[in-house]
């Protein structure tokens, strides 16, 4: 970071708001502050916020964001898509040869994407509940920590986006050895049973060196009782794993680390 400390953000030219009745600037009391603070409280129940800088993007500008949960092999510099939502942060690359990074701290408040256009920049927080509007009541929600920042003279845009993800990451929570496995789905696509990752961990467990760094071995999708990869319920294996804590406890003695997929939001199950 340039003198080792955050840039100022620049003071936002639109906030809006949405509650589950729809959209309501009036409905939210939204602070952001110069180093990048965004407050809200509401005694409507709140969905989103919006908050706009008009910055024009210049033409030829290459952007880049993050992913959701991980990339599928869409993490890539492209031209200005308006539509297109920015996970967690965005970095833009402009034809000078600058680049420049908006994004917001790990641990945020909110779920937050941003959207590039030709002349400025959105953040997009997404602060429901579940799929229900906040109900702050007399509390305050610290809804996320913008971070800007633009790359030095002459630095190229990998260093940029290196130092730019670490000033996102206060206190980061790295693996003392390195983290390597399996994971089936992408070589099984769900015909897995208790058989097969016996099979694949005991094979995983002979083709890693190490005894003192375990790998770790993830029973994806195909466990649960729903049908193919629809999702849950999640509360027990299905004819296939009839016993998965003894399952658990037999990859335990292989020295494998054992691990299992679930999506809480795809599900089956009806309320």
């Amino acid at each position: 970071m340039p003198n080792g400390r955050l840039m100022t953000l620049p003071t936002p030219d639109s906030i809006a708001a949405w509650t589950e009745a729809g959209r309501d600037d009036s409905a939210a009391d939204i602070s952001v502050t110069s180093e990048g603070q965004v407050v809200v409280a509401s005694t409507q129940p709140l969905c989103w916020l919006a908050i706009r800088w008009n910055l024009p993007t210049l033409p030829g500008a290459r952007v880049l964001g993050d992913a959701w949960e991980r990339g599928y092999g869409d993490l890539e510099w492209r031209g200005v898509v308006t539509e297109r939502p920015l996970p967690w942060y965005a970095l833009i690359h402009s034809p000078d040869g600058t680049t420049t990074g908006w994004g917001v701290k790990t641990g945020a408040g909110s779920l937050a994407s941003w959207r590039v256009d030709a002349t400025g920049i959105t953040l997009v927080l997404d602060v429901r509940n579940g799929g229900s509007g906040v109900q702050l009541g007399s509390r305050t929600l610290n809804a996320a920590q913008v971070v800007y920042l633009e790359s030095e003279s002459g630095e190229n845009s990998f260093a940029f986006a290196t130092r730019f993800c670490r000033a996102l990451c206060d206190i980061p929570k790295l693996p003392t050895q390195p983290v390597y496995g399996g994971n089936d789905w992408y070589f099984r696509y769900g015909q897995i049973s208790e058989e097969t990752v016996k099979t694949d961990a005991a094979l995983l467990r002979q083709l890693s060196p190490s005894r003192t760094n375990a790998p770790f071995f993830v029973i994806d999708a195909g466990w649960f009782p729903g049908k193919g990869c629809n999702g849950g319920p999640y509360e027990a294996g299905n004819a296939d794993f009839p016993d998965l804590p003894g399952l658990a406890a037999w990859m335990k003695a292989q020295e494998v680390r054992h691990g299992i997929w679930m999506r809480p939001l795809l599900t089956e199950a009806t309320v």
